[in-house]
């Protein structure tokens, strides 16, 4: 879920960065219409190659095991999911 740097036997400032995987099913959760987060969701799920309804749902299922997906947030998913399918913006 996360990597840290330096590695842990280095001394130094160690910063924990979140996987693009875990950054989307975070997003996924939280998407808002507004704003940056359908693009972000769009960039990140074509590159780490999540172009399916069911792909999205199983990166959410992986991080967040016990969360209850509302109705609603199900339809924004496969909205998402065509989305991605959608020509490239320039």
């Amino acid at each position: 879920m996360f990597k840290t740097y330096p590695s842990e036997g280095q001394l130094g400032l160690r910063v924990l960065t979140a996987t693009p995987q875990y950054l989307l099913a975070m997003k996924l959760l939280s998407f808002r219409a507004y704003g940056h987060d359908l693009e972000d969701i769009v960039q990140l799920a074509r590159r780490l190659r999540c172009t399916t309804a069911d792909n999205l749902f199983e990166v959410v299922k992986h991080y967040y095991p016990d969360e209850q997906v509302l109705p609603e947030k199900i339809l924004e998913i496969r909205s998402i999911a065509r989305q991605i399918h959608a020509p490239h913006k320039p």
